[in-house]
Order: structure tokens, then C-alpha cells, then sequence
């Protein structure tokens, strides 16, 4: 074992696998916390400080699925007799003001 670390065939180190794990765990969009346990780190903190930059994605996901789940919810309302139109290209924020109740 060069250097003192754990070596798999190919070169690859244990160390990477745990790696990949972690980021298998963020792309399928999983909560910090569960990947927080899975990795034993002692906090939230430790787990966003070593793989925060891997959830830009997660970040731009998690604003898709808001946005789908705020129109879901607005045309729910037009179909019970919302009194304002919500227009198809509109974005969350661009209702805020408008009178739209979600």
C-alpha cells in the first residue's frame, strides 16, 4: 500500500468509492441529514463544508420542483374558481403581488 492508503485494483483507493457514494446519494437528491448519516459525519456542516459543491444541481432541482409544485397548486385553484389567471410562462416570483392565492 503506497503511501499507507488502501488501493483497489486500477489504482482506484477505498477512499474514492466513499466519494462516490456521497455523490450518488446527492444526485439522487436525498436529504442532507440522511447523507450526513450514511458518511458518519459528526454534523450537517461537516457533510456541505466536503461536498457542497456538488449540489449546484440539487440546487437548481430543488427550485424545478417548487416551481412545479407552486403551478400544480395555482392550477388546482383556477379549476375551483381562482379569480385571477395565471399565465403558463409566468415564474413564481412574478406573482407575488398579483392577488394570487396559493
Amino acid at each position: 500500500m503506497p503511501g499507507g492508503k488502501a488501493y483497489l485494483r486500477g489504482g482506484l483507493r477505498i477512499h474514492d468509492l466513499r466519494h462516490t457514494f456521497a455523490s450518488v446519494l446527492i444526485a439522487a437528491g436525498h436529504n442532507i441529514k440522511y447523507i450526513q448519516g450514511q458518511m458518519g459525519h459528526a454534523s450537517a456542516q461537516i457533510t456541505l463544508d466536503v461536498y457542497g459543491h456538488l449540489m449546484d444541481d440539487a440546487h437548481k432541482d430543488a427550485a424545478e420542483k417548487s416551481e412545479e409544485f407552486v403551478f400544480k397548486k395555482l392550477n388546482e385553484l383556477k379549476g375551483n374558481g381562482a379569480k385571477k389567471e395565471v399565465a403558463s410562462d409566468s415564474q413564481p416570483l412574478d406573482l407575488i403581488g398579483s392577488g394570487v392565492r396559493i
